[in-house]
């Protein structure tokens, strides 16, 4: 099998050392998580001439065939002998130091940095006009957080949506002193946008864009054909811990029926499945909203809720047999080497977190397009001139808070992939 380009350098900013060689590539592990959530890395260094040092803050980036596929942070630094005892009295024999090195990719940002108003600490953020998510973005990016130069916030952010929905009303930031992930979550709240932080070669990059232009470049299959591409394991659950397929909801008063309160009502609604309680049995969901007049005080409310939870209800007639909770939850997970993974111009055509991935699974007669959750990339083997096996592990699965448009984006695949969807 042969191997791939590998080029790690630590501290780009300043330094910008090579570090390639000094590397124990089977101590190597990168994982990324999808749309923003922190994924983490760690390495072993041999320090055979004791001349190696690492700071922790300092950022570092991987690349595989010259590109840069992963980027972050050095959090924790551990020194460490290679054996348990070493003979230490004459220093310059002593070839066991080691460095345990490990961090967070660059989507930690979103939980270090938080929304303030400069020259205006005491004060609300101003409200906005209705306008366009991406120069929202990049207004918080620009003025109302402390970011560094290497992360480009607009080439990447794209027009999703205007906030607020209703023309002629004003829009609100969040609260001075919010991280940085509760205004991106509160934007997306509105459009239905993902957004993540990505390694570029010039340092990062912040995208924020509809879920539907997130496509993985290839079918994963156990049978490959045509442009689908092998893999080499498979584990299939069906887990129902977290499944819902009857909920109560209770809104309302709970002065109900209580002298001195004649008007105060408690307000109940409950959704059922009955196809998915006769398949799986009955599992209930209760919540009792009482007193929350903002969104529990009318019938419609309370219903909505209680749909919302067992058949992932959006809007007023928008239903799917496979979202909410009525059903098991299916995750796959997947190993594959780069030698599956094709090539587009010469440039390796990797899957990402969060690329909507078709998955041919021939053995279990199944099709399905999923997320990628998580990858997960080690090096089997490796030589210190940066020649490297990679070995990526993928998770794929749906959860009931996916944005809508993600399951806007499968059902259009599954027209031409499951045409009984």
């Amino acid at each position: 099998m042969s191997g791939v380009g590998l080029e790690i350098i630590y501290d780009p900013d300043d330094e910008a050392r090579d570090i390639t060689d000094k590397v124990l590539i089977k101590s190597a592990r990168l994982e990324s998580s999808n749309w923003a959530q922190p994924g983490i890395w760690q390495a072993t260094i041999k320090d055979i001439d004791r001349d190696q040092e690492f700071i922790t803050g300092k950022r570092i980036s991987w690349k595989l065939d010259g590109t840069t596929f992963y980027g972050g942070f050095v959090t924790q630094v551990t020194k460490a002998f290679a054996f348990p005892a070493d003979d230490t009295s004459n220093l310059a024999s002593v070839k066991t130091r080691q460095f345990q090195l490990r961090g967070v990719d660059y989507n930690i940002l979103f939980d270090k940095r938080v929304m303030r108003r400069p020259g205006g600490y005491q004060k609300r953020i101003p409200q906005f006009d209705r306008t366009s998510d991406s120069t929202l973005v990049q207004q918080a990016c620009s003025e109302y957080l402390d970011l560094p130069n290497w992360l480009d916030c607009s080439s990447g952010v794209e027009v999703v949506g205007q906030i607020p929905a209703k023309a002629g009303t004003k829009g609100s930031w969040v609260q001075q002193g919010s991280a940085w992930r509760k205004q991106m979550q509160s934007f997306s709240a509105h459009t239905g946008a993902i957004w993540y932080i990505r390694a570029t070669d010039d340092g990062a990059e912040l995208v924020w864009r509809a879920v539907e232009d997130v496509v993985a470049p290839y079918t994963l299959s156990d049978k490959p054909t045509g442009d689908e591409q092998g893999f080499r394991e498979l584990q299939y659950t069906e887990d129902a811990s977290g499944m819902v397929n009857d909920a109560l909801v209770w809104g309302g008063s709970e002065y109900a029926n209580v002298d001195g309160w004649p008007r105060a009502k408690v307000i109940f609604a409950r959704a059922e499945n009955s196809g998915s309680i006769a398949d799986h049995n009955r599992w209930q969901w209760a919540e009792s909203h009482f007193g929350d007049v903002m969104n529990y005080s009318s019938q419609e409310e309370v219903d909505r809720r209680a749909e919302i939870i067992v058949l992932g209800r959006t809007g007023d007639t928008v239903y799917f047999p496979n979202r909410g909770l009525q059903n098991p939850n299916e995750t796959f997970t997947i190993a594959w080497h780069h030698t599956e993974v094709p090539k587009s111009g010469g440039v390796f055509q990797f899957i990402r977190p969060g690329d909507l991935t078709t998955l041919n699974l021939n053995v279990f007669n199944k099709v399905v397009i999923l997320p990628c959750r998580s990858i997960s990339v080690t090096f089997p083997s490796g030589t210190d001139t940066g020649d490297a096996i990679v070995r990526f592990e993928g998770t794929f699965s749906l959860q009931v808070n996916d944005p809508w448009t993600l399951w806007q984006a499968i059902a259009a695949r599954k027209v031409f992939v499951v045409p009984n969807l």
